[in-house]
């Protein structure tokens, strides 16, 4: 945008106010008279002192570094050319960041501009080919005229480039970073191909707990665990964090008993301080709250297997209270009443178990958060103290 010539002309400060000339100094004050004689003497000379050059002004004002000085030809003087104020963008306020001044660019940058529609891809799951349809072209030509128009292939090679960038911004973040605990899943899709994906927790420097994937591959069979472990340690090695490691979460799989005894091996060998095998597999209590669930809904949805468990449970002795519970989930506290009926019945789930060979139960001999939690509330009792 470029100031009118006329609205300048009504609003601009005079240039020739003599501000920009330079003052005499205190010694020129203090010889007076003799400074006169001389100016008196030089009155009768017909030789005429040229003008003093003036020095080019210094934009000081912080609005400066939104402006641009340019050359454009004066409209009243022909040949003439006049310095105009050339705006770098659009000057805005961010509410959200406390009213601080917000710059928006006028020209068109290409580069951020792929960036910005890579990221939204990435974010929103949304296909390469989208930046090919008309009307997110005549929608992007429509808010700038300058847009470029951009292919599948280019956007596809643009979010590879900011996967590089945040990947490295990542590795330089976790170079911080003294404990990182671990989360890892396996499952297969729709076309049979298995995935595994590996997902680390933290704290920043900040006190800010972090949650960001490390690796999303996939992974070929067979599933095994000595097969898991090797590519989750494999990952842990392209990231430097090796020798980071606290704790691995898994599910109650029959091969993660595998893979924490493979990473245990391999952690134990590195020799570092901080590693703990035993605190280091702490199992999913989500997939164990999930695996109560079906036990009781293997029981409510059958009379005869109901019957059949209660007798189980007087043969071996174990006490028959109140029956087993279901949550809900528009009852916040349904989950924890559904624990507490399955509490009583412990012993008995596994009596059950031997008689009936379509259901089966994860047995628990490992250690879990009940074992480390006092020593986590004396930690937060000491840091009350200090």
């Amino acid at each position: 945008m470029v100031v009118d010539e006329e609205d300048e002309e009504a609003n601009k400060i005079d240039m020739d106010d003599g501000l920009s000339i330079s003052m005499p100094s205190n010694a020129s004050l203090e010889g007076g008279s003799k400074d006169r004689d001389e100016v008196s003497s030089s009155e009768n000379d017909d030789v005429s002192a040229s003008p003093a050059k003036r020095a080019k002004r210094v934009h000081r004002a912080k609005c400066w570094k939104y402006f641009k000085e340019i050359k454009v030809a004066s409209s009243k003087e022909r040949g003439v050319m006049v310095t105009k104020a050339e705006s770098q963008g659009t000057l805005s306020f961010a509410p959200d960041k406390g009213g601080s001044l917000v710059v928006n660019p006028n020209e068109y940058e290409h580069d951020h501009t792929r960036q910005l529609i890579a990221k939204m891809i990435i974010v929103h799951e949304y296909p390469f080919r989208m930046v090919e349809h008309t009307w997110f072209n005549v929608l992007m030509n429509w808010l700038n005229p300058h847009y470029e128009f951009i292919g599948s292939k280019g956007i596809r090679k643009e979010c590879m480039n900011v996967y590089e960038s945040e990947k490295e911004i990542l590795n330089k973040s976790l170079r911080d970073v003294d404990s990182i605990s671990l989360t890892s899943d396996l499952w297969t899709s729709n076309q049979n191909i298995g995935y595994m994906c590996l997902v680390a927790h933290y704290i920043d420097p900040n006190w800010v707990m972090q949650c960001r994937v490390l690796n999303f591959i996939e992974l070929d069979p067979p599933h095994t665990g000595a097969v898991i472990a090797q590519a989750v340690f494999d990952c842990l090695v392209k990231w430097k964090i090796e020798d980071k490691i606290t704790t691995i979460t898994l599910d109650n799989a029959n091969n993660n008993a595998t893979v924490v005894a493979s990473l245990v091996a391999k952690f134990a060998a590195r020799k570092n301080s901080q590693f703990n095998p035993i605190y280091f597999h702490v199992h999913c209590s989500s997939h164990i709250v999930n695996l109560l669930r079906n036990i009781v809904k293997y029981f409510e949805k059958s009379p005869s297997r109901l019957h059949k468990f209660m007798a189980v449970c007087n043969e071996y002795g174990v006490a028959v209270g109140k029956g087993l519970c279901l949550d809900r989930k528009t009852r916040w506290n349904s989950t924890y009443k559904m624990l507490d009926s399955c509490i009583a019945y412990r012993n008995a789930f596994t009596y059950y178990a031997d008689k009936d060979t379509n259901i089966a139960f994860s047995g628990s001999t490992y250690p879990t958060a009940n074992m480390f939690y006092p020593y986590i509330v004396n930690v937060k009792i000491a840091l009350v103290a200090a």
